[in-house]
């Protein structure tokens, strides 16, 4: 499919099955025109395939919200890539945060005492343990 995909956006939890879901041979699949885009996880691009990929010109190029190692070390070929547009991967002050995370718990709360599923539960999949 990726050799069809004008634009690859990633914006998927990272877990073991994630990790690296963007390597090589996917970059290699991608189609001279295409755009990768991660606003996911850093982690979930395989970044030295991906800056040779970038450097050959095997794809168009990216659009990174993340990378791998954050903050993005000075000495990284990422930085001056001209097909390679970076931005910050954070997260917009919200005014109502708290009341938004304590609608969470209170939800949660009454889920428990229903015997309901919870409101974004983490499990045991959603979860990342590949050691390096």
């Amino acid at each position: 499919m990726l050799s069809r995909c004008d634009f690859v956006v990633l914006c998927i939890e990272l877990n073991d099955s994630t990790y690296h879901i963007i390597g090589d041979k996917e970059l290699s699949a991608l189609k001279k025109t295409a755009v990768l885009v991660n606003m996911g996880r850093g982690k979930l691009v395989d970044e030295a395939a991906l800056v040779s990929h970038l450097k050959d010109r095997t794809f168009f190029g990216a659009g990174l919200d993340t990378v791998e190692t954050e903050p993005l070390p000075a000495d990284s070929p990422l930085w001056d890539l001209d097909n390679v547009i970076l931005t910050p991967h954070m997260t917009p002050a919200q005014p109502d945060k708290d009341e938004i995370m304590l609608s969470y718990i209170l939800k949660n709360i009454g889920a428990y005492r229903r015997g309901e599923s919870y409101v974004n539960r983490v499990s045991e999949g959603s979860l990342f343990t590949v050691n390096l």
